[in-house]
């Protein structure tokens, strides 16, 4: 048997599940041409990048700005909160959606996640001096001790 002969066998596409006469060597050679190859690695590569968003649990097809992530482009931008606080996309945004201001005085710049020390849930948006302020007195018998000294001086 001539070498050539041996490698004009018959093989089934991939894709289109033809039967054709194998000429070529490498990867072309399990699809009967370049059309049904591409086909072949476009609907793999789209079948790979449909995952679950980790934070919202929602479908979400991976783009490439998003590569290898677990989040959706809606949820990307708060997964330090996930890790954090424990707290989703749609949760977070509740948070930062709304009227951006420190809930205790009010103060629009210099913002963070205020929380609790000992559940470690997010209770709202607090600017840095304030959030320090609570992290200080701890408890809220200390809180309504320092308040109680405030308005009695």
């Amino acid at each position: 048997m001539c070498p050539q002969d041996a490698r004009n066998e018959l093989g089934t596409c991939l894709n289109c599940r033809r039967p054709f006469e194998q000429k070529k060597t490498g990867v072309l050679s399990k699809f009967c041409c370049r059309k049904c190859y591409y086909e072949f690695r476009n609907k793999k590569k789209a079948k790979s990048r449909k995952k679950v968003c980790k934070a919202c649990k929602k479908p979400f097809v991976d783009r490439k700005k998003y590569n290898n992530s677990k989040f959706c482009p809606c949820c990307i931008r708060f997964k330090p909160y996930f890790y954090r606080y424990k707290i989703a996309g749609p949760e977070a945004l509740k948070f930062w959606g709304g009227p951006k201001k420190c809930g205790i005085c009010g103060a629009k710049k210099g913002l963070c996640l205020g929380h609790d020390h000992v559940t470690g849930k997010a209770r709202g948006l607090l600017c840095r001096q304030c959030n320090t302020a609570l992290g200080l007195l701890k408890t809220p018998k200390a809180v309504r001790a320092a308040l109680k000294y405030l308005i009695s001086t």
